[in-house]
């Protein structure tokens, strides 16, 4: 995966979410892989991580995005209501998502 520098003009954003994990993916966390995988694709995502806090259990999704405008242009196509309905399989619904300039 390459990986190209953000400009002091133009800085990568992390985009944090954080939500109480489904029972599905507390007993299979590689259930989220299809999404990553897509999303890994999309232009503009460099990097992807997940890890479940065991004291909620709770899912905690980082994407690091070329961009806060690649991040808001994903957002308007029309794959990412259509992917984020699936999320449905991972969470139960109740997020705080973060976006962060780095």
């Amino acid at each position: 995966m390459s990986q190209t520098p953000a400009t002091p003009q133009q800085k990568h954003a992390w985009e944090v979410a954080y939500a109480p994990a489904s029972d599905a993916y507390i007993k299979d966390q590689s259930i989220i892989r299809p999404a990553f995988e897509y999303l890994r694709q999309y232009n503009g995502v460099h990097e992807t991580f997940s890890g479940i806090e065991i004291e909620s259990p709770s899912i905690l999704v980082a994407i690091n995005w070329d961009s806060i405008e690649a991040h808001e242009a994903y957002k308007k196509e029309p794959a990412y209501h259509t992917r984020r309905g699936a999320c449905g399989k991972i969470d139960r619904g109740v997020h705080r998502v973060t976006v962060i300039l780095v």
